[in-house]
């Protein structure tokens, strides 16, 4: 597994600064670190595509990783998201596409919590079904996205957690900043949280040295103001959580995939 991790992780990172998608990851990281020149914001929109060649690789060894979970991982938990976990109350688990993220997954399988999975089905009916194949390792129930609100509120409703990534534009969303520019953020999961009285907790996973991962659960995100409408407390929830990712970017810059626009076009230019 190390030899494929680091020849997939090499790939990606020789070969990916022809792609469009360096072009846009290095404008994603220009907006999170202006005071960077283009020499440090080239280095790290490779060690982006090297992160992405270690996900794929991560992916195709999910299998392995968790039969050799004693030794591959490990977890450190919030003591409040822990003991709301442990008595099986449905959950909003929220990831961003940093470190290891496909790896938060082993959450719902490592605590028996039944969750459904919500994800962006591949525009090429091949690579979807390969994708598939690989994403049954997850442990968990895959939902695609296409079916909307709908489906969250459908699993929430009979008892399920979901789980769903929220650092990608959503058009039409509200604006809420992100690294100090206003972006479009789905507040979908504390609007959720708020309306069948359940817990929005961040996940993001760590790679550690030899393959080995641990994986963060952090604290509740809850508003400040209950008293206020509902809407307002979503999008408050949702500002704290935008923070939460600025943080985890900020740790790991190079492990941030973000390849494809996050803010509004005159974000970029004022950058």
């Amino acid at each position: 597994m190390p030899v494929s991790d680091k020849l997939s992780g090499w790939l990606f990172r020789t070969f990916g600064a022809y792609s469009s998608k360096f072009r846009t990851a290095r404008r994603n990281l220009q907006v999170v670190f202006p005071e960077k020149d283009d020499r440090e914001i080239s280095q790290l929109s490779r060690k982006t595509f090297h992160s992405l060649g270690r996900a794929m690789s991560e992916l195709i060894h999910m299998s392995t990783v968790w039969e050799q979970r004693e030794q591959r991982l490990e977890f450190v938990a919030d003591k409040r998201s822990e003991e709301w976990i442990r008595c099986q109350k449905p959950t909003v688990f929220v990831i961003a596409h940093t470190g290891a993220w496909q790896y938060a997954n082993f959450l719902a399988a490592e605590f028996d919590i039944p969750t459904a999975i919500i994800y962006a089905p591949e525009a090429n009916p091949s690579l979807e079904k390969v994708f598939l194949k690989l994403r049954r390792a997850f442990q968990t129930r895959l939902v695609s996205r296409d079916g909307g609100l709908r489906v969250l509120m459908h699993e929430l409703r009979h008892g399920n957690s979901v789980g769903l990534a929220i650092d990608t534009r959503l058009d039409g969303a509200e604006m809420i900043p992100l690294f100090g520019a206003e972006a479009p953020t789905n507040t979908a999961p504390a609007r959720l949280a708020l309306r069948y009285k359940c817990q929005v907790i961040p996940v993001h996973v760590e790679r550690l040295p030899a393959c080995r991962y641990r994986i963060w659960v952090d604290e509740p995100v809850t508003p400040d103001d209950v008293s206020v409408p509902a809407s307002q407390q979503a999008i408050e929830m949702t500002h704290k959580l935008n923070r939460i990712f600025e943080r985890w970017i900020t740790q790991a810059p190079g492990q941030w995939i973000c390849l494809k626009r996050r803010w509004p076009k005159d974000a970029y230019a004022r950058r």
